[in-house]
């Protein structure tokens, strides 16, 4: 729980990229709330292309999961630390867990 801890104290804040993009503001700066759904995309992309059912559909059903439009991590770190309708074997809930925590931890690291 560490974990959520961390995004939620870090969804409150802003990142400065080095360079402008289609995320950031003039300054090169971003909600980092903003970066949630990329990295949502950027973790079910991943575990779709390695074959991962049961990572897709943790994503999907307790993350609430939609390509390009919806999801939460919060709701998935709540999910994952319940157990609650995860199918996800616990070597693939720690795949999850590293990724999602590197991404966590970039965002964390800038200014």
């Amino acid at each position: 729980m560490r974990m959520l801890g961390r995004w939620s104290s870090l969804e409150q804040g802003q990142v400065v990229f080095a360079g402008n993009c289609g995320c950031c503001d003039e300054s090169g700066s971003t909600n980092v709330k903003k970066m949630e759904q990329p990295i949502l995309d950027y973790l079910e992309r991943k575990y779709r292309k390695a074959g991962s059912a049961n990572l897709t559909r943790l994503l999907a059903e307790q993350a609430g999961y939609r390509q390009g439009e919806a999801g939460g991590i919060a709701r998935l770190l709540h999910a994952i630390g319940r157990q609650a309708g995860v199918d996800a074997t616990a070597a693939e809930q720690h795949l999850l867990l590293a990724d999602l925590e590197r991404s966590i931890e970039s965002l964390a690291a800038m200014p």
